[in-house]
């Protein structure tokens, strides 16, 4: 089953593929190599640069440093921290920690 993003490029459609199919077939994120080889970029500079976008569209999100620690985002809406909620808002508990589950 393809989930087709709307408003990304097809670099970026095969870069979120493999993310999304690296996690459910090993548990974690990828390393920005093993992306590279699975879409034929040779430039890891190119991979984390359309992980970046990815991470910006908040359909990806990393819970450390490197990009191996990467999880789906919260279904393109970029993670939204407590402390920057607007007054008035409720934030369910799901949305709130959905970025540290598994």
């Amino acid at each position: 089953m393809s989930r087709q993003t709307p408003g990304l490029s097809p670099r970026q459609e095969a870069v979120l593929r493999v993310v999304r199919e690296w996690i459910a077939e090993h548990g974690e994120g990828p390393s920005i190599r093993e992306i590279g080889a699975r879409v034929g970029l040779s430039s890891t500079s190119s991979v984390a640069y359309q992980l970046g976008r990815l991470e910006e569209l908040g359909l990806i999100s990393r819970t450390g440093p490197r990009w191996q620690t990467c999880r789906e985002g919260l279904g393109g809406r970029p993670p939204l921290p407590l402390r920057q909620a607007p007054q008035g808002v409720s934030l369910f508990f799901s949305e709130c920690v959905a970025s540290f589950m598994p």
